[in-house]
């Protein structure tokens, strides 16, 4: 018997590539909790320097780039973040993280199209 194969997926369209996601690991609801805890923290300092401002946008890139990476090895695709910086802002990579997360809740949707240049 194999893993994964009657699940729901969705076609993400990133510029000229589509990305048929199913499985949305473990691991990436686990860096997304960690992401939040980040800005929750954030959120509770009342002063930030130019340092903490850097500090705290790496460290949520950095996090970005990992549920990216392990999203797409879990559903079959090579990693190429060259090609994701390339094509699209942190706002594209946000938005096809959420599309890919909430794709057992978008009944009526079967594809998305996420516009980079």
């Amino acid at each position: 018997m194999k893993i994964g194969l009657n699940r729901k997926t969705i076609n993400i369209e990133v510029c000229d590539k589509v990305f048929k996601i199913g499985i949305f690991p473990i691991i990436c609801d686990q860096l997304i909790v960690k992401n939040d805890l980040i800005e929750k923290a954030w959120e509770k300092q009342t002063e930030h320097s130019i340092d903490d401002i850097n500090e705290k946008n790496k460290s949520q890139w950095d996090i970005q780039f990992q549920i990216l990476e392990y999203l797409l090895i879990s559903n079959g695709y090579e990693f190429d973040k060259d090609w994701w910086t390339s094509h699209l802002d942190s706002l594209g990579i946000q938005e096809f993280i959420v599309v890919a997360k909430s794709k057992d809740v978008m009944e009526t949707k079967k594809k998305a199209i996420i516009q980079g240049h």
